[in-house]
């Protein structure tokens, strides 16, 4: 199970997370919106989610916790690439496949988040 803290964290990350994904599903999505959300995920994920430790985890979801860590924070990294060159492609074909590209990663780490919440109902005692 996961300590409060751990399953707080998440479910206010995973809520950033699907903000984004929304707004990148609008007809002419806001590039400007999309960088300050983005950057909003960026900063929660390291002053929040990095921080948190393995303490009060068990030991049955300790590695997979460890892995989905890493996968965030990959996915993060390819995000923050992709939002850089959203911000410079001068065609709509490039824009949408930036989209496409983005809207992939956020997919993945929603995916992961909710299996972490749904699979781990928070513990209670911590």
């Amino acid at each position: 199970m996961l300590p409060r803290s751990h399953y707080q964290c998440y479910q206010e990350f995973l809520e950033l997370v699907s903000n984004l994904r929304e707004s990148t599903e609008l007809p002419h999505p806001d590039v400007v919106l999309l960088e300050q959300q983005f950057q909003k995920i960026q900063s929660f994920h390291q002053d929040k989610i990095l921080t948190l430790n393995s303490q009060g985890l068990d030991s049955e979801i300790l590695p997979r916790w460890q892995s989905l860590q890493t996968e965030n924070h990959r996915s993060l990294r390819l995000m923050a690439t992709t939002m850089m060159f959203l911000r410079t492609s001068r065609s709509s074909a490039t824009t949408e496949a930036r989209l496409v590209s983005l809207r992939e990663e956020i997919q993945r780490i929603i995916d992961r988040c909710q299996w972490l919440l749904s699979n781990n109902a928070m513990n209670e005692s911590h």
